[in-house]
This record gives C-alpha cells, structure tokens and sequence, in this order.
C-alpha cells in the first residue's frame, strides 16, 4: 500500500472532467464543421438536382437541396467521426485536446506507446465497433451487445469525477489525461 501512495505522489496531475468535457466538445464543433461542410456541399448539390427531377412544383429543387443538405451533413459528420477519433488512438490527443494542451498517457504519467492508446481506442468505441461487426457479420445480438457496451463506457466517462479522475475506458486501458507538460 506504502507503494501505491509513493508512485501516486510522484505521478503528475490527472485531468478532471471540465478540460475533457471541453476537448470533447471541442471536437464535436470540429467534427460537425468538416464532416458537416462536405456533407452539405455534397448533399445540397445532388438533393438540388433529385429535387428537381423528382418534385415538378417551383421550388422543387431548392426543397431537393436542402433535403440533401440535411442528410448530408449526418452522413459527413458520421463518416469523418471515426477517423477523427482515430487520430486520437493514433497519437494520444485530437485537435480538443491538442487545443486545451492535454493528452492520453500512461496511468503513471508516462508516454503511452501506440498500442496502448489503440486498445483505449477501442474501448472507447466499443459500440461503433461491434456494430460495424454486426453489419458485416450479419449478427444482430453483436450490435445489442454494443449498445449495453457503448452504455457502460458512456457511464463511466462520469468516473472522471473520481479521485482517480479516470473514465471507465481509461481504467480498463491503464491511461489517464495530464497536462501535456507533465507528461515524461
């Protein structure tokens, strides 16, 4: 136990839930401007031109349009989110955290090696993951099983509160958040 507190006195300063809640956010507005802004270009455009041919009223393909615009940016964002959350997994801070001057280390403070920041990734998104799997598998108990899992981690991203200030992903994954300085 004497060993626990020594190693917890000489690791830096985790992050509590404010920093990361505004990284998180951060992200989202990123996410949203250019998955977003291409799904809307894209969206518009090819709605503009269905609406046209589809609706024979004025204004047919304006309604077309932003019809398109709309789904559109749902699609764009929903297919840059993975790969934006990947280069998190890759190199241990997106651009929220890079801007708020945070990143994902080791429990003890240490660089954490692109493995490790891979496996929290996973955790992390374990309900986009077993539900792709579902798809592609065709079996649909995989995406329920992601969604109770997808639960749990969104639950314990709430742990950060803790003295600990990890999120549940983190635990299972030995990372937690420090201020980029205090990183070794």
């Amino acid at each position: 136990m004497a060993l626990e507190a020594q190693a917890a006195a000489s690791s830096p300063e985790r992050i509590g839930f404010g920093k990361r809640l505004g990284a998180a956010l951060l992200d989202l507005l990123i996410v949203a401007v250019v998955g977003g802004g291409i799904g809307i270009v894209f969206g518009a455009a090819l709605g503009g031109m269905m609406g046209a041919a589809a609706i024979p009223l004025p204004g047919g393909a304006a309604v077309g349009g932003v019809l398109g615009a709309l789904v559109g940016f749902s699609l764009g964002s929903a297919l840059v989110a993975p790969f934006y959350g990947l280069w998190e997994g890759l190199t241990g801070a997106a651009a929220g955290k890079r801007i708020l001057g945070i990143r994902i280390a080791n429990e003890n403070g240490s660089r954490a090696a692109i493995g490790t920041l891979l496996s929290r990734y996973a955790i992390k998104n374990i309900n986009f993951i077993l539900t792709l799997v579902s798809l592609l598998l065709g079996i649909g108990a995989l995406a329920s099983l992601g969604k109770l899992a997808g639960f749990i981690i969104f639950i314990g991203c709430f742990f950060v509160l803790g003295e600990k200030r990890q999120a549940f992903h983190d635990t299972l994954a030995k990372t937690a958040v420090f201020n980029v300085s205090d990183i070794r």
